[in-house]
């Protein structure tokens, strides 16, 4: 989207001027809002709105939207859980999370929707994926956009938005500090990583590289299943894991003064053994209850749904033993036959995974046999 005038700063630019601008973002930079706000990108009558957090009001300056008109939720709408939820139920703010940009320049009307914010970062660094929708002033504009937004007028009562000063008020240090954290997290995860690893007996130690300086910062790092960090550094090891604590999986916290942000990066691994699969699925699958309950998880609709089911079933007493569990399993596995036979080989690939025979119910080992035999399964 960067090729766009509306988001690529080009100050002045003929091709950038509007008649109406409305803009639609949980988060500001100043920057880009002093941009729109320059009077010229203005055609005549040009009016320019915006609507966002109350929060972000702080990031901009009165002379940097100065030619806007201002929209926050009302804070009845933000704390609205308080009147209608339980005391003991946590509640949650409602704000705005909707990214939307509308522009018209004569009777040309632009409409962007999709996962940007009205930001430096999500403009020049982010991979961000917006949709633009392009109409003519007589279908659709700014003024029909905000009354659908506002139910109305700005002034109907049942607006649940409302007009907000921006003044000039110091910052908010622990959210700026915030912010800092996400931009340093976001800059590693662009920094170009790749691990290996290396057997040491009956150990492992994975080799960690980054082909490039790392940004400033206090930084730790470490794989998922291990639980000490270490200071990120363009070369390190981590010595003394076990199998099941591999995968391409690392755990990142950077710090700043007395905030902490942790997130999971995914690195390409090289030389992960290819029995941790095993392992991994053998430390699952530990008795006959929980191997039924992994069957039906894999021969879910889908696996959310399937999880769900599977909560629902621990709270009730329909299956109290694993010979009960396997008819419904049955039911399972013939849907499955019938409509996506290819999945079944998923089961015949656990069956292989699990090393301790116990686990398998005899009659789900017969209940398989057939279905491969049916479906002229290859393993």
């Amino acid at each position: 989207m960067t090729c766009d005038p509306l988001f690529f700063p080009s100050p002045g630019s003929a091709e950038y001027s509007f008649h109406e601008l409305v803009v639609v973002s949980p988060f500001l930079s100043g920057s880009l809002i002093d941009y729109w706000n320059q009077p010229a990108h203005s055609l005549t009558d040009t009016t320019r709105t915006l609507i966002t957090r109350k929060s972000e009001l702080a990031k901009i300056t009165n002379a940097q939207s100065s030619r806007f008109q201002v929209y926050t939720l009302k804070d009845d709408v933000v704390d609205g859980e308080d009147a209608v939820s339980d005391e003991n139920v946590d509640k949650q703010k409602q704000d705005i999370h909707a990214k939307l940009y509308l522009r018209r320049k004569y009777g040309d009307v632009d409409l962007y929707l999709g996962s940007m914010n009205a930001t430096y970062s999500a403009v020049n660094h982010n991979v961000e994926m917006m949709i633009r929708l392009r109409t003519k002033n007589r279908y659709y504009n700014g003024e029909r956009l905000l009354r659908d937004l506002f139910g109305g007028n700005a002034d109907n009562p049942q607006n649940p938005f409302e007009l907000s000063s921006v003044t000039d008020t110091l910052p908010d240090v622990q959210q700026e500090q915030a912010d800092r954290l996400e931009q340093l997290v976001k800059a590693i995860c662009r920094l170009p990583m790749r691990a290996s690893v290396i057997p040491q007996g009956d150990r492992y130690t994975i080799s960690l590289s980054i082909d490039s300086p790392l940004p400033d910062g206090i930084l730790h790092i470490t794989p998922l299943r291990r639980d000490n960090l270490l200071p990120l550094e363009q070369k390190m090891r981590f010595p003394q894991l076990e199998l099941l604590q591999l995968s391409e999986f690392y755990r990142l916290r950077v710090t700043e003064g007395d905030q902490m942000l942790e997130r999971i990066l995914v690195v390409p691994t090289a030389g992960i053994p290819e029995e941790r699969e095993n392992a991994v699925v053998n430390s699952i699958v530990r008795d006959k209850k929980t191997f039924v309950a992994y069957v039906a998880f894999v021969l879910g609709d889908s696996n959310i749904l399937s999880l769900l089911e599977d909560h629902a079933l621990k709270g009730s007493t329909a299956w109290r033993s694993t010979s009960e569990e396997v008819p419904a399993l049955y039911e399972k596995m013939l849907k499955i036959a019938l409509e996506e036979p290819e999945r079944m080989t998923e089961i015949g690939k656990l069956l292989r995974m699990i090393t301790e025979n116990s686990i398998v119910p005899d009659e789900f080992r017969e209940l398989y046999a057939v279905f491969k035999k049916a479906l002229n399964l290859k393993e």
